[in-house]
C-alpha cells in the first residue's frame, strides 16, 4: 500500500530526527499535565477504588468486572488499566502526577508505533511522519492522555499498533511464522483485556491486506490466510463471551433514539460531528449533545447522511488511485464501529475519547491525498509551512485544553459553556459548587438544569404521540416512561403509560 512516490531531502538525511522530535514535542505539549489532579472518573475507578490498593487482588482483576470501578450502575471490564493501577499504587499512592506521567509516556510510545506502521503502510517516510506528529499534539487525544482514566485507551491502542506492526512485517516476509503469529495474537488479547474497542484490530489487518498486497506474496499468504484470521476470531469471540459472561450480558443499555433505526441516524450526525472535531477541534467537551431526529427527514440528518456518503465514494475512488486514501478512510470508520451501538450500549454516544485510534484513519488519508498532490505540483516547501503551522496551532489547543482538566470544576465549566443543555454535566458541576459552597452559582445552573428538563420532556412526549399516532406503541411507551424518569408527575405521560401497560406492552 503506497502512496505517491518519493520523499523529501530532508527526511531521507537522518531519519533518526523523526522518532526524537515527536518523543520531544508529545512530552513538551504534555508537561502541564503534571500540574493536573484526579479528575472526573478518576474518582470511583481509581481514588475510591479499594481494589487497586492491593496487588493481591491483582488475580481477581481479571475475573470480577467489580474491582474496575467502585460506583454503582458503572461496569467496566478493562482489568490491564486496573492491574497497571495497582502496580502505580504500590509504588507512587495517590501521587496524581506519577499517573499523569505514565499517560504521557505511554502516548509518547504509542507516536513512535503510529510512525513505525504508518511508515511501513507507505514508500513516504514524511507521510508517516506528518500523521505521527498530528497523533502526537492534537487537542482530541486530550481526553484519552489528560485524563487519568484514560489509560484504558492508550494501552489498548500500545498493543493493537503492535500487533499491527508485526503482522506488517510478516506479511512483507510472506509467511506466517508460527512464533511471530502467536506473538500478534498474544498483543491482540493484552489489547482486548485494556479496552474492548481493540475488537476491530482484524478488521483492520484485512483491509490492510486488501488494500495492500502485490503479486509477488500474495499467493504465500494465501496458503494460510485463512487459518491466520481465524485465530483472530477465536481471540474476539472468546474474550466477547468472557465480558458478556462477567457483565451479565453483551447490550448494557438501550438504544438512545429507542429504536435501532433512528438510533443509526443519530450516530450519523455523531460521525460527522468525529469528523469535524477531528479537521476543527474548536468547541471540546467531556460531553456532546446528540439531538434526537424527530422526523426521518431531519435536515441535519440528511446533511449528516450525505457527508458520510460522499467520503465512503472518495474512499472507493482511491482504492487503485491511492490506497493509502482508501486504507485510511476505512481505518476511521473500522476503528469507531465498537461505539456505533450496533447494539445498545451504555453511557455517552459520543466521546472525544473514542476518537484515539480512529483519528488516525482521517489523518491518514488527508496526509496522503494532499502529499500526493503537492508532490505532482512540487509544492513541497509550501506544504510543510503548512503542517508546521497547523501542528503549532494544535499544540497550542492542546496545552490550553490540558489547563482545563485541572480538577473537576474547570472540565465541567469548560463542558458546559460548549454543551449548556447536557444536565449531565450540569448537575456534576452543581455538586462541585456545593462542595466549595459556591451556592449562587450552583444556583443558577439549577435553574438551567431544570429549563433543560422541560425541554426534553416536550421532545420525548412529542415523539411518543407520533409513536402512537403511527401505531407503534411499545416505542410511545418507552417515550413516555422517559418522561416519566424527568417529570415523575407528568400526568399525561402517566396516564398513558397506564394505558399501555394494561394491554401488556411491558
Amino acid at each position: 500500500m503506497t502512496g505517491a512516490r518519493g520523499d523529501s531531502a530532508a527526511a531521507q538525511r537522518d531519519p533518526r530526527l523523526i522518532p526524537v522530535a515527536l518523543v520531544l514535542g508529545t512530552v513538551l505539549v504534555y508537561a502541564n499535565t503534571l500540574l493536573n489532579g484526579f479528575v472526573w472518573d478518576d474518582f470511583p475507578v481509581l481514588v475510591d477504588n479499594p481494589a487497586v490498593r492491593g496487588l493481591g487482588n491483582l488475580p481477581a482483576f481479571f475475573t470480577d468486572y467489580r474491582t474496575g470501578v467502585a460506583a454503582e450502575g458503572m461496569a467496566y471490564y478493562r482489568p490491564l488499566r486496573t492491574m497497571v493501577f495497582a502496580l502505580i499504587y504500590a509504588v507512587f499512592g495517590l501521587n496524581a502526577a506519577a499517573y499523569h506521567a505514565l499517560n504521557v509516556i505511554v502516548h509518547a510510545g504509542n507516536v513512535l508505533l503510529v510512525y513505525g506502521v504508518f511508515s511501513m503502510l507507505s514508500d513516504r517516510r514524511s507521510v508517516a511522519a506528518i500523521v505521527a506528529a498530528v497523533f502526537a499534539v492534537h487537542p482530541i487525544m486530550t481526553e484519552a492522555v489528560t485524563n487519568i482514566t484514560g489509560l484504558a485507551d492508550l494501552l489498548s491502542a500500545f498493543f493493537v499498533l503492535l500487533a499491527l506492526r508485526s503482522h506488517l512485517r510478516q506479511r512483507a516476509l510472506g509467511a506466517w511464522r508460527p512464533g511471530s503469529v502467536a506473538a500478534v495474537y498474544g498483543l491482540f488479547t493484552l489489547a482486548l483485556l485494556a479496552k474492548e474497542m481493540a475488537l476491530t484490530l482484524p478488521l483492520l489487518v484485512l483491509v490492510s491486506d486488501l488494500l495492500g498486497r502485490t503479486r509477488e506474496h500474495t499467493r504465500s499468504l494465501d496458503r494460510s490466510y485463512a487459518g491466520y484470521m481465524l485465530g483472530f476470531a477465536v481471540i474476539a469471540g472468546s474474550f466477547v463471551a468472557l465480558r458478556s459472561t462477567l457483565l451479565g450480558g453483551l447490550a448494557a443499555g438501550e438504544w438512545m433514539g429507542v429504536t435501532f433505526t433512528r438510533t443509526m441516524l443519530m450516530q450519523a450526525t455523531v460521525v460527522v460531528d468525529y469528523m469535524r472535531l477531528v479537521a476543527f477541534p474548536l468547541g471540546q467537551s467531556v460531553r456532546h449533545e446528540v439531538p434526537i431526529p424527530e422526523s426521518y427527514l431531519d435536515p441535519a440528518t440528511l446533511s449528516a447522511l450525505l457527508v458520510i456518503g460522499i467520503i465512503a465514494a472518495i474512499a472507493f475512488r482511491n482504492v487503485r488511485r491511492n490506497p493509502l486514501v482508501a486504507f485510511g478512510i476505512a481505518w476511521f470508520f473500522i476503528a469507531l464501529l465498537p461505539v456505533m451501538n450496533l447494539v445498545p450500549l451504555r453511557g455517552a454516544m459520543i466521546g472525544e475519547r473514542f476518537l484515539y485510534i480512529p483519528m488516525l484513519g482521517l489523518t491518514c488519508a488527508a496526509v496522503a491525498g494532499l502529499t500526493s498532490v503537492n508532490a505532482s505540483r512540487h509544492r513541497f516547501t509550501s506544504a510543510m509551512l503548512t503542517v508546521t503551522a497547523l501542528l503549532t496551532f494544535f499544540s497550542v489547543l492542546t496545552v490550553r485544553r490540558n489547563a482545563q482538566w485541572r480538577d473537576n470544576v474547570t472540565i465541567f465549566e469548560a463542558g458546559v459553556a460548549v454543551s449548556p443543555r447536557s444536565n449531565a454535566l450540569r448537575f456534576a458541576l452543581i455538586r462541585e459548587y456545593e462542595r466549595l459552597d459556591l451556592t449562587e452559582k450552583a444556583e443558577a445552573h439549577r435553574r438551567a438544569g431544570v429549563r433543560n428538563t422541560k425541554m426534553y420532556v416536550m421532545q420525548y412526549l412529542r415523539l411518543a404521540e407520533r409513536s402512537a399516532r403511527a401505531g407503534n406503541e411499545r416505542e410511545a411507551l418507552t417515550w413516555y416512561r422517559r418522561v416519566l424518569r424527568l417529570d415523575p408527575r407528568n400526568q399525561t405521560a402517566s396516564a398513558a403509560v397506564a394505558s399501555l401497560e394494561a394491554k401488556h406492552l411491558k
